[in-house]
């Protein structure tokens, strides 16, 4: 009878620990700065089990029960006195303990983020459109899409691996950080290629070549000096998301009597006079009817996220993020999470995307800035789309070069422009080649101004090689040479044709200019009101002087003596593209439809 009992106790608790279907996160480290752990464990009713934990440092500070059944999320405080090894949590119902085991790792002591800056040109990539380095992966089960290069917004396969053979190249064009586009796994039916709609938080998509693919990416980046930026969705998932099988409470996602998009406009955040009806469409409305909106104001959702976060920096040694769609997430929530991320990496690089056209918009979410309402947020970097959107105006719209300047004069609003993301184009919106109507001039003259103004430097894969495109999966589009059987590889001299080696070549000359030129980085902008469609400004420092003279206009810029404030201290000059030298800086001379950039001695 003993042995039937010991046998029926084993059966039950081998059925139940089989029932535990998900721990997330999957382990962690101990000496972290925050000492608090929430584990999330999802099974067959394991809300009905209450757990125990015996392991010298680490004692249970809180169990938090769902109004789902299946989920269960325990808080752990991990001390000092900590060891790595396996803790095991013993759960008991019916005093039926089940033991299940959870691994606690050394923290690499050694690992500090590589610090991202406005010495630094960030290279932004569409993993699944860049190159195919690995065919093995192109379809793997049970991920649902596989391959098909005919479909705009299919798969293309895509790769890390295709990315790695490929770090020299974007190397030798002057960048030092890298921004995939999210790869976590997308499992969804369609339209999964564009990585924002999350499935799984804690894997990378086997397509891309799973977390093993993911670290050396990493290791291989750093190993060429490249710093890794990640793309991070808190807004929402995919709705193949496992979760979506079995929603882990009521209050997990925003819910609506019916299908209800946000009104996707972000001005009602800071607008005093916004409705709470529109603030709520915005803030709780879906992205997508493919995408659930999650509800940061869940406090197990909240600290889930923000340690998803922590796992991926600590796991894979990252050295920055971005974060998809900033003002649709609480800002409250936004703010807690930016400080816990600095807390546990001091310095450490986030820039938040807020599509917004008005500096007066945007820096209402950008550190240093305190509004009607009493809030001040702790995000430091963040996109200027008011650059590009006059960007845009300019040169796509021919309106006068006073646009831009317009934009440029409003940096008062913000408490330190220079880390602010600038940038022409990116995978949302059209193409720069596209934008300029063809006409490598103006190209050249946005390349001048991203690689010069204020700010870090981002530009979009194919910029550099006239790829075109208005619409996602076309600006999306595959990069020539990166899958086999390619009628073309753009990624040689030999591949690319002469109008796209001069674009190339051109972007390579700044950028690997701008590398080592910190007047550029850190510099002070002074600018001048543009005359005859031409914006003239310098970027100087106790050490060096740089002049920019971007010609929009219709006749030759001659300098004259309204620049004097900053030539008087000057005798000559050295234009560092055509490498022409000017002992008269009253000599200098830019073309109608060109750009200049001069350092001044």
């Amino acid at each position: 009878m003993k042995k039937l009992l010991v046998f029926l106790f084993c059966i039950y608790a081998i059925s139940v620990a089989q029932s535990v279907n998900r721990i997330e996160p999957p382990f962690w480290w101990s000496n972290m700065k925050n000492t608090e752990l929430q584990i999330m464990f999802y099974g067959e009713n394991i809300g009905s089990f209450n757990p125990q934990l015996h392991y010298k440092g680490v004692k249970i500070s809180k169990v938090v029960k769902s109004d789902n059944n299946n989920y269960l999320w325990v808080y752990v405080n991990i001390s000092r006195e900590a060891k790595p090894g396996n803790m095991t949590f013993l759960f008991n119902n019916h005093d039926t303990p089940i033991e299940i085991n959870y691994e606690l790792k050394e923290r690499e002591s050694k690992f500090v983020p590589a610090e991202i800056n406005a010495s630094d040109a960030v290279y932004l990539v569409t993993p699944d459109r860049f190159a195919n380095g690995d065919k093995a992966n192109d379809m793997v089960e049970p991920l649902l899409e596989g391959i098909n290069r005919d479909k705009p917004f299919g798969r293309h396969g895509g790769d890390l691996k295709g990315i790695i053979e490929h770090l020299d190249y974007i190397k030798k064009m002057g960048f030092t950080a890298i921004w995939p586009m999210p790869v976590l796994q997308n499992n969804q039916r369609r339209f999964s290629y564009h990585g924002y709609s999350i499935t799984d938080f804690y894997n990378i998509d086997l397509r891309y070549g799973g977390n093993d693919g993911y670290l050396e990416f990493v290791r291989q980046c750093h190993a060429k000096g490249l710093k890794v930026i990640q793309d991070v969705v808190f807004n929402q998932i995919g709705d193949n998301h496992w979760w979506m099988q079995d929603i882990p409470a009521n209050n997990w996602f925003h819910t609506w009597r019916k299908f209800t998009n946000s009104n996707f406009t972000g001005e009602v955040i800071p607008d005093p006079n916004a409705s709470i009806y529109d603030r709520k469409q915005m803030l709780a409305g879906w992205f997508d009817r493919m995408m659930p909106d999650m509800n940061q104001k869940n406090p197990e959702l909240a600290t889930y996220l923000i340690q998803h976060t922590i796992f991926w920096i600590e796991y894979a040694k990252l050295d920055g993020i971005r974060l998809d769609t900033y003002q649709y997430n609480y800002k409250e929530f936004m703010n807690i999470w930016v400080k816990r991320v600095q807390e546990e990496y001091p310095g450490f690089f986030i820039v938040g995307e807020v599509w917004l056209s008005e500096p007066s918009l945007i820096a209402y979410w950008k550190k240093g800035t305190n509004f009607h309402d009493g809030f001040s947020s702790e995000l430091e970097a963040i996109t200027d789309f008011p650059i590009q959107k006059a960007i845009e105006d300019v040169y796509g719209k021919d309106k006068d070069i006073r646009n831009l300047y317009r934009i440029v004069s409003q940096d008062f609003l913000y408490n330190n422009a220079n880390t602010n993301l600038i940038f022409a184009d990116n995978h949302d919106v059209t193409r720069l080649y596209t934008l300029v109507n063809g006409d490598m001039k103006k190209f050249k003259q946005v390349i001048t101004l991203i690689t010069t103004m204020r700010g870090i430097p981002q530009i979009y894969y194919g910029t550099e090689i006239l790829m075109e495109g208005r619409h996602h999966g076309v600006l999306r589009a595959d990069y020539p040479g990166g899958w086999e059987g390619d009628l073309r590889n753009a990624f040689t001299y030999e591949g690319r044709t002469d109008s796209e080696n001069e674009a190339w070549n051109y972007i390579a000359k700044l950028f690997n200019w701008r590398k080592n030129k910190s007047v550029i980085h850190d510099g002070k902008l002074i600018h001048f009101i543009p005359h005859k469609n031409v914006y003239v400004y310098f970027r100087q420092n106790d050490d060096d002087c740089v002049m920019v003279v971007i010609n929009k206009g219709n006749e030759a810029f001659t300098v004259t003596n309204r620049f004097d404030e900053i030539l008087a201290k000057h005798s000559a000059g050295k234009e560092i593209l055509s490498g022409r030298e000017y002992s008269d800086l009253y000599n200098i001379k830019v073309e109608s439809g060109n750009s200049a950039v001069i350092e001044l001695r």
